[in-house]
C-alpha cells in the first residue's frame, strides 16, 4: 500500500535528499507537488530539450509561467523521489468556480475551453518531460448552487440534458489533452462528489442536506474523462474520511459503504465502464496535522485516532494507494503518528495463517510432497534416462513406455512454447524472437522479432499463449520485459495476429508491471473458462507480493482483449496473489483447479493450488502449497492429456530443478487434489529444461539448452 502525500509546491520543491529519505522513513510513499493554477507551471512549447540550455522564460501578466517548472528540473525532484522508490506527481487546481479562481471555464464557454485545451496539452507535457509518474488534479468542488459543478448554475438556459452532455465533452476534450502530452497517463485526483458516496450520507446525517449530489455534474465530465481511454489508472482520493468522526461510523462500515455507493453509481453512469472499472480505483484520504482555518474539523487528530483511520485505509484502499495530506509538512511534529503510517504502508505477510489447515491436510504438518523416489533407468535415444524401475510398479501406477526423440535444434534460449490448433509449435526465445516448428522442421526465419525487448540479465520474452478461438482470431499472446520510461525492466503483455506464420498488429494489452532487473519470471496461459491468465513476479520487491494493488506476485485473469471479466470480485483482474516466481500454470482435468509452479521468498521451488470458489477478502486464495523436493528452480509445467500415452494420464510433469528433469506426480484416486507419487519420468538430460508442453496427439515437447525434443510412446530401439 503506498502512501501519497500530497503538499505545496512552495515546500515539496525545497526538499533535500535528506528530507525526502526522513519521509520515507515515516512511510510516505511518493508526493504530490501541488501548485494551484495551471498557468502557474507553463508548458512545453517553450522547452527546447536541450538539457544544457534552459528553458525560455515566457512572461505572461508579468510572471515566469515557467519558472516552476524550470526549478523543479533543474532540483532533479522526481528523480531523486525514483531513486528513493518514491513516486511523484505534478499537481494543479481541477476547480470551476465560475472561473473566479480557476482557467477552467463554463460547460458552454467555447471561446474559453480553446484557450485552456492547449495549457492542458503542455502541462501534461511537462510532467512527462519532467520525469513524472503522472498528474494530481484538485476538485475542491464544495457544495454550492452557485458553482457550475451543479448543471443549474447562475444564468444557465440550457436544460440539464445539454448541460450534462457540455461536461462529458469538456471532460473528453480534456483528456485528449492530457494524453497527447502524457500517453499512458496516471491520474489521481482530490475530492470525490457521486450520489451514493460517503459524503452524502455524512451531508444528510450531520448538515441535514439531503441528495447533495444530485444536480452535480462531476460523474458526468469525469465520464468524458473515461471515455477517451488510454491511461494507465484513476485514482479518486476522497478527503471526507478525515471527517468521519462526525458521524460516529466505524471505519469499515465508511470505507465498504463508500466503495459500494460510488462503484454503483459510476457503473451506471460512464459509458466506457467495461475499459475504466479496470483502471479506476478508489483511495480514502487522511489528514493529519491541523489544517488551513482554526475549527474543529481542521484541527490535528489525537493519535489514536489517526492509527485506527490509517490502519482501515491499508484495508480498504484500492489501487495501492490512499492520500495524506500534509498542510504543514514541513513545521509539524510528526513523531506520535509515524509507527501508525510505517504499519499503514507495509505490505501484508503472504501465506496467511488461515490457509495452514489445508495446507498440512494436503501435504503434512511440515508442507512437503510425499515423495517415492526410485534409482535406475534405462538409457534411450537421444541424452536423458527413463525411469522404468519395475519397484515402482503397484496397482495405480505403472510405467510407461517411452521413446525420446531429438526434434530441431538450431533455437536461441527458448523460454516458453505453445501449440496451435492446426498442429504448428510456436517457440518463444528469450531476445525476442518467436520461432515455428511445422511438420517437425523449425522454420528458418522467425515469425517476429521484438524490437522493444529487454533481454539482459536473463529476462527478455518469458511466456506465450495461444487463443483457444485461434481458428477464428488468429490470435497469439506473449509477456515480455520492456524498459519503462525511466529506465527500469518492466512486464509487458501484448497480443499479435498470425498471418501465414508472420506475427503483426501487435496491440498492447497490459504495460508497467515492475519486473525484476535479472531473471525475470512469468506465466501466460488460457484456462478452461477461455479467460487469459498472466502471472508476474515480485517485480525485485518482496514487499509487492502482499500488495493488493500491485499486480506483481499475482496471478491476473483478464479478457481476451485484456480487460477484466465481468464476474471478477470488485472489478479487479487479481485472481489469486502470492507467487514471488511463477514458471508454469496449468489447470487439473476435472477439477478446474489451478495448479501453479514456481519459487518463493526462500528460492524454494513450490507447487501452489487455487480452487474456484474459494475467496480471501475479495481474491480468489491459494487453498494449498507445498515444497518441490527435487525442483528447486522448476521452468515450466503442464497436466498430461491426450491418449498417446494412457499411462500418464491425468499427471502433472513439472520441468527443471537444480538436477535438470522432468518429475512426474502422481494424483491418489478419487482425491485429485492429494499426490501418492512424484518421481523422476526423465533425468541427465545433458543441459537445462527451459520448457514443456503436450501436444494435441499427447506428445511431450521440451526444450534442452538450444534443441527441441519430445517423448512419444514406444520403447526406445
Amino acid at each position: 500500500m503506498r502512501m501519497i502525500a500530497w503538499a505545496s509546491y512552495e515546500k515539496l520543491v525545497g526538499f533535500t535528499d535528506a528530507t525526502l529519505d526522513l519521509w520515507k522513513s515515516r512511510g510516505v510513499d511518493g508526493f504530490v507537488v501541488q501548485t494551484r493554477y495551471l498557468d502557474e507551471i507553463g508548458g512545453i512549447e517553450n522547452w527546447t530539450g536541450d538539457p544544457n540550455d534552459p528553458l525560455n522564460v515566457t512572461i505572461i501578466e508579468g510572471a515566469d509561467v515557467h519558472e516552476r517548472q524550470r526549478t523543479l528540473r533543474d532540483n532533479q525532484f522526481a528523480q531523486r523521489c525514483h531513486a528513493r522508490g518514491l513516486t511523484a506527481y505534478l499537481g494543479f487546481y481541477l476547480s470551476n468556480y465560475q472561473n473566479l479562481s480557476t482557467p477552467l471555464k463554463v460547460w458552454n464557454d467555447d471561446a474559453g475551453w480553446a484557450q485552456i485545451i492547449p495549457i492542458v496539452r503542455g502541462v501534461a507535457g511537462a510532467a512527462k518531460l519532467l520525469g513524472m509518474d503522472g498528474i494530481a488534479t484538485d476538485s475542491e468542488n464544495y457544495r454550492d448552487d452557485s458553482q457550475t459543478w451543479n448543471w443549474d448554475y447562475p444564468g444557465v438556459t440550457q436544460t440539464e440534458a445539454t448541460v450534462r452532455a457540455l461536461a462529458r465533452q469538456r471532460g473528453r476534450q480534456f483528456m485528449d489533452a492530457v494524453l497527447a502530452g502524457f500517453p499512458n497517463v496516471e491520474i489521481v485526483n482530490y475530492r470525490l462528489e457521486v450520489p451514493g458516496s460517503w459524503e452524502e450520507k455524512v451531508q444528510q446525517q450531520v448538515n441535514h442536506v439531503v441528495g447533495i449530489w444530485d444536480k452535480s455534474v462531476f460523474p458526468d465530465f469525469w465520464g468524458g474523462i473515461v471515455d477517451a481511454g488510454g491511461f494507465s489508472a484513476i485514482h479518486f482520493f476522497d478527503p471526507i474520511f478525515y471527517k468521519s468522526w462526525q458521524v460516529g461510523s466505524g471505519w469499515d462500515e465508511a470505507l465498504d459503504y463508500n466503495l459500494k455507493g460510488v462503484r454503483g453509481t459510476l457503473s451506471k453512469r460512464w459509458a466506457n465502464w467495461d475499459y475504466a472499472s479496470t483502471r479506476f480505483f478508489l483511495s480514502p484520504f487522511a489528514w493529519i496535522d491541523p489544517g488551513p482555518s482554526a475549527g474543529s474539523f481542521d484541527d490535528a487528530r489525537p493519535p489514536d485516532y489517526v492509527a485506527a483511520q490509517l490502519n482501515a485505509f491499508h484495508k480498504w484502499g484500492e489501487g495501492n494507494m490512499f492520500g495524506l495530506y500534509t498542510q504543514h509538512i514541513d513545521d509539524f511534529d510528526y513523531t506520535p503518528y509515524v509507527p501508525a503510517m510505517q504499519a499503514a504502508s507495509t505490505p501484508d505477510a503472504v501465506n496467511a495463517a488461515s490457509l495452514r489447515e489445508s495446507i498440512d491436510a494436503a501435504f503434512g504438518s511440515n508442507g512437503r510432497l510425499s515423495v517415492v523416489e526410485r534409482t535406475g533407468g534405462l538409457p534411450i535415444v537421444g541424452e536423458g534416462t527413463l525411469n522404468t524401475d519395475p519397484a515402482l510398479t503397484r496397482t495405480d501406477f505403472s510405467p510407461p513406455s517411452l521413446r525420446l526423440e531429438r526434434v530441431a535444434d538450431g533455437l536461441r534460449e527458448p523460454t516458453d512454447a505453445a501449440f496451435t490448433p492446426d498442429g504448428r509449435l510456436f517457440i518463444a526465445e528469450r531476445e525476442g524472437r518467436i520461432r515455428i516448428v511445422h511438420d517437425g522442421s523449425l522454420n528458418t526465419d522467425p515469425a517476429l522479432t521484438l524490437d522493444d525487448v529487454w533481454s539482459a540479465g536473463g529476462n527478455g520474452l518469458l511466456a506465450i499463449a495461444i487463443d483457444p478461438q485461434f481458428e477464428r482470431t488468429h490470435f497469439v499472446y506473449v509477456i515480455y520485459t520492456a524498459a519503462s520510461r525511466s529506465g527500469e525492466p518492466t512486464f509487458r503483455l501484448a497480443r499479435f495476429r498470425d498471418v501465414k506464420g508472420t506475427l503483426g498488429d501487435r496491440a498492447v494489452l497490459l504495460d508497467a508491471v515492475p519486473a525484476a532487473r535479472t531473471g525475470a519470471a512469468a506465466s501466460l496461459r488460457f484456462g478452461p473458462d477461455g479467460k487469459l491468465y498472466a502471472a508476474f513476479d515480485a517485480g525485485g520487491d518482496p514487499r509487492r507480493i502482499g500488495d493488493l494493488g500491485s499486480y506483481n506476485g499475482k496471478i491476473l485473469r483478464l479478457n481476451g482483449d485484456g480487460s477484466t471479466p465481468s464476474d471478477q470480485p470488485v472489478a479487479t483482474p487479481v485472481y489469486a496473489y502470492g507467487y514471488s516466481a511463477p514458471r508454469g500454470l496449468d489447470w487439473q482435468f476435472g477439477t478446474r483447479a489451478l495448479w501453479v509452479a514456481g519459487r518463493d521468498l526462500q528460492d524454494v521451488g513450490r507447487l501452489r493450488i487455487v480452487v474456484p470458489g474459494e475467496v480471501r477478502s475479495m481474491f480468489r486464495a491459494e487453498s494449498m502449497s507445498g515444497v518441490l523436493p527435487r525442483a528447486a528452480n522448476p521452468s515450466a509445467m503442464a497436466f498430461y492429456r491426450g491418449d498417446l500415452i494412457q499411462s500418464l494420464s491425468g499427471d502433472l510433469l513439472v520441468a527443471g530443478g537444480d538436477e535438470p528433469a522432468i518429475t512426474r506426480i502422481r494424483f491418489e484416486s478419487g482425491n485429485p487434489v492429494r499426490i501418492t507419487l512424484m518421481e523422476p519420468l526423465l533425468e541427465n538430460v545433458g543441459g537445462v529444461i527451459r520448457t514443456l508442453v503436450v501436444s494435441p496427439e499427447g506428445a511431450i515437447y521440451f526444450c534442452v539448452n538450444d534443441e527441441l525434443r519430445r517423448l512419444v510412446a514406444g520403447r526406445s530401439r
